[in-house]
């Protein structure tokens, strides 16, 4: 009797990349979010936490901070705020939507499938961690534009922003694409999630260290994807080579 397909479909475990390569990425990654969660609770130490009063901030948190709002002009405002939206809530969702849209037109539904279910757990991560860690944001000096409802640690532009990026680019590179065209992927993202996260910086919403988090946290989470996925596809793989 034919079996009927996976309710999650996954990508063939050829085309997948070593899950040891993988696991090492996101340790790394978890270990800079680690570094800087614990610079965060030591400097901070819950001071002013909930209450709307400006947290403590490392002294390279504040030189940053300075040192972008030295830089500001017309131009460069305008487009951290062009960068700024598209890494926020609403971008992220529309963007993720037409991406997986795409994918799922062109026959890749379980990609569609991964980038909705990743992205949305990335979503739910970055209210549980602001929430557990409920840290003060920058002093109201430093910020252009009006005040932020969320707490600022860790800075979830940057998390979601960067675990979409990753996820993008493993896409591409479990793909037939070129050399040049995998490298020119992985270029892409980098500069995007590097451009989305110094928005944050520019426009005084972020410390530096809570840009950083976000961004080692984003890709942990989508290495953390990867190896779900890797497994449930040599399960798979198994369970087809048992009942062959």
């Amino acid at each position: 009797m034919r079996s009927s397909s996976p309710i999650v479909p996954v990508p063939s475990s050829r085309s997948l990349p070593s899950s040891r390569a993988i696991a090492w990425t996101m340790a790394v990654a978890l270990t800079v979010f680690a570094v800087a969660a614990l610079a965060t609770l030591a400097i901070d130490g819950g001071g002013g936490a909930g209450t709307g009063a400006p947290g403590q901030s490392l002294a390279v948190d504040l030189w940053a901070a300075r040192r972008a709002a030295s830089l500001r002009a017309p131009a460069l405002t305008t487009l951290a705020w062009s960068l700024t939206h598209v890494g926020g809530t609403i971008g992220l969702t529309l963007l993720t939507a037409v991406i997986a849209s795409g994918l799922a037109l062109r026959g890749l539904r379980a990609q569609a499938v991964i980038l909705v279910a990743s992205m949305s757990g990335a979503a739910i991560l970055t209210v549980v961690l602001k929430g557990a860690f409920n840290r003060p944001r920058l002093d109201a000096e430093l910020r252009l534009g009006p005040p932020p409802r969320t707490a600022a640690f860790p800075s979830g532009h940057s998390l979601n922003t960067a675990a979409l990026m990753a996820l993008l680019v493993g896409f591409v590179l479990i793909s037939a694409a070129s050399r040049a065209a995998r490298a020119g992927a992985v270029a892409a993202a980098l500069v995007v999630t590097a451009a989305v996260g110094a928005s944050r910086v520019y426009l005084g919403y972020h410390r530096l260290t809570e840009v950083l988090a976000g961004w080692a946290l984003g890709l942990a989470w989508a290495c953390a994807t990867a190896l779900v996925v890797i497994a449930l596809s040599r399960r798979r793989s198994r369970r087809a080579i048992t009942r062959a």
